[in-house]
């Protein structure tokens, strides 16, 4: 990585590639700008479309006073799912407010204090865009649902036969069974 490239407090626009955040934090330097959402291959099968739609990234690093090196800030995006009622897409607006503390190994991840999620830094250059990822796929609903409790699968209509029998009373569900076992 060239020697110059974290030397302003701020870079903007074009993220780069990869990063060195303890370096980085050491600088007291920000990034600013965006990840194209076609890019981050373990979300991929959790959206409902591939789309233009990007995650606007804000981050900054720096040491605490308790000499923790640390990255803060904002992941914002509109993830688009799908619904587990009816299929059809949803959209899932994110804000991710970030707070990483930067360890070099499990063992100083458990001595991290609470206002920091761990992330392992070993001096060694990472992906941004897998940063930006595991935090997206954290955020991620267990299930993804219209708000709307109208939502739901369209099965197409159904006959009064498999809802009712012809008396008006609840069809019982093994009927058909009972019918198929009488024709052997």
């Amino acid at each position: 990585m060239h020697a110059g490239l974290y030397d302003s407090r701020l870079m903007s626009g074009q993220l780069p590639e990869r990063i060195e955040p303890l370096r980085l934090a050491g600088t007291g330097a920000s990034l600013q700008g965006t990840v194209a959402l076609s890019t981050l291959s373990r979300l991929a099968p959790s959206l409902h479309a591939a789309g233009p739609e990007t995650v606007e990234v804000r981050m900054h690093f720096g040491v605490d006073g308790e000499g923790v090196r640390y990255l803060r800030g904002t992941l914002r995006t509109v993830l688009e799912l799908t619904c587990q009622r009816c299929l059809g897409a949803v959209r899932h607006p994110v804000n991710i407010e970030l707070s990483l503390g930067l360890v070099g190994s499990p063992e100083e991840a458990e001595r991290l204090a609470e206002r920091y999620e761990p992330l392992v830094a070993t001096g060694e250059s990472m992906a941004l865009a897998t940063i930006v990822e595991d935090e997206l796929i954290l955020a991620l609903p267990i299930v993804a649902m219209h708000a709307d409790p109208a939502c739901a699968p369209d099965l197409g209509t159904t006959t009064s036969e498999t809802t009712e029998d012809r008396t008006g009373n609840p069809a019982n569900p093994f009927a058909v069974l009972s019918r198929l076992k009488g024709k052997h």
